[in-house]
């Protein structure tokens, strides 16, 4: 369709600047559309295939029109050509400039999307939660946080190897997003460790989201294992916190969990 559209058009335009220039003092209508086309190039072909549909159409104007210049030198004819190069030049210029541009938006984007992503879970990584947490202390918005930490992680990849364990990330990952409302924001801390941040979330509201959580992960069948439980440690913003103070509260809290048998939820009110 682009080589039609293209060779339909080098056509008509040497056919109007050959026999119709002179008399009618004009392109024709369909150079009106020109424009469009060379949009229409540059969004659905990569950046190298549109320069070089692009450029081949102009040089073909271009070359017609140089031809025909010495016949119409001195006529109203010769300026409407000069003017129609012009602005398809200027115009060309500044849809390369500009998709360009998007190019470079897009990738910084993408850049910026795979900083904080954790490669195997697709969830936020470590450094994204810690953008949010830091934007909640800054904000002194009401938020709590509920630090998950897999059971016996490391005995899953002694005894059913690595590719098991992780799986069993992945399916911890996709069976804890069941049960978290649209809002709330589950990360991959590191390791079998997970973070999930709770914006407008009391620290009762997120130990009773815990409990839901840990109930949800023991009930379930896995691919690779016969079971798996977690542990989790909640705190809750406070005045006065920094950020090391909150995680430090939680992981305190992760930690009596652990030391009190696994498979239970402990938060910590206080510093």
């Amino acid at each position: 369709m682009i080589i039609a559209v293209c060779l339909v058009s080098a056509v008509k335009f040497t056919y109007v600047v050959t026999y119709e220039l002179e008399q009618t003092m004009s392109l024709g209508t369909f150079t009106f559309w020109m424009p469009m086309f060379y949009m229409f190039l540059f969004f659905l072909l990569n950046i190298r295939w549109a320069f070089i549909v692009t450029a081949f159409t102009y040089i073909w104007f271009l070359g017609v029109g140089i031809y025909r210049f010495p016949d119409l030198m001195g006529t109203p004819a010769a300026f409407i050509l000069i003017h129609y190069f012009f602005a398809n030049l200027v115009f060309l210029v500044t849809l390369f400039f500009l998709h360009t541009v998007k190019q470079s938006y897009i990738k910084a984007e993408v850049l910026e999307e795979m900083a904080n992503t954790d490669y195997l879970t697709g969830l936020p990584n470590r450094r994204r939660i810690d953008k949010e947490l830091i934007k909640g202390l800054e904000k002194k918005q009401k938020l709590s946080i509920i630090y998950m930490d897999i059971d016996h992680f490391k005995q899953i990849n002694d005894s059913y190897g690595h590719t098991a364990g992780d799986t069993v990330l992945k399916e911890f990952t996709f069976k804890t997003l069941e049960v978290l409302d649209k809002g709330d924001l589950l990360g991959r801390w590191g390791g079998e460790e997970f973070m999930l941040v709770l914006k407008r979330k009391g620290i009762e509201d997120a130990k009773h989201l815990a409990e839901k959580i840990r109930k949800h992960i023991s009930r379930q069948d896995y691919k690779r294992i016969n079971g798996l439980t977690a542990s989790f440690g909640v705190a809750e913003l406070q005045a006065g916190d920094t950020l090391d103070s909150l995680l430090n509260r939680a992981d305190k809290a992760l930690y009596e969990a652990k030391n009190n048998g696994r498979d239970q939820v402990v938060m910590k009110k206080q510093q």
